[in-house]
């Protein structure tokens, strides 16, 4: 049965990479868009429970996983590339001339139309 369940056609096959101590999923490969569960609930303790927009206090329960290297990109669901965004900055990454960049360390910057920048505090 396990067998005809693996070669059919029609199965789907997902990749998720767990942390060996944790058993929390660091890696849920190239065709999950959505995040499992567990990853949601470790990006959300990992970025202090809040949107990452710098000055919003959103509490991270209640925001969207955005990946910071877009989907459509080729950026992968994974814990480095996903941070959580209130709904209104999610929306607001995708307006002209907002500008939404992240350092090698994951800390995000956002530019204004107006120029002005706004960094995340660590």
């Amino acid at each position: 049965m396990a067998r005809e369940i693996a070669f059919d056609a029609n199965s789907v096959w997902n990749r998720i990479i767990d942390e060996p101590m944790t058993q929390l999923p660091l890696d849920v490969g190239r065709k999950n868009y959505r995040p499992a569960k567990r990853m949601r609930k470790y990006i959300q303790v990992a970025c202090r429970r809040t949107c990452s927009m710098p000055g919003c206090n959103r509490p991270a329960q209640y925001t969207d996983l955005d990946h910071a290297q877009a989907w459509k990109d080729g950026g992968g669901t994974n814990k480095t590339n996903l941070r959580p965004l209130c709904r209104v900055h999610h929306k607001l990454r995708e307006e002209p001339g907002w500008t939404f960049t992240t350092d090698p360390t994951g800390k995000l910057t956002v530019t204004t139309p107006d120029g002005r920048s706004y960094t995340e505090r660590t």
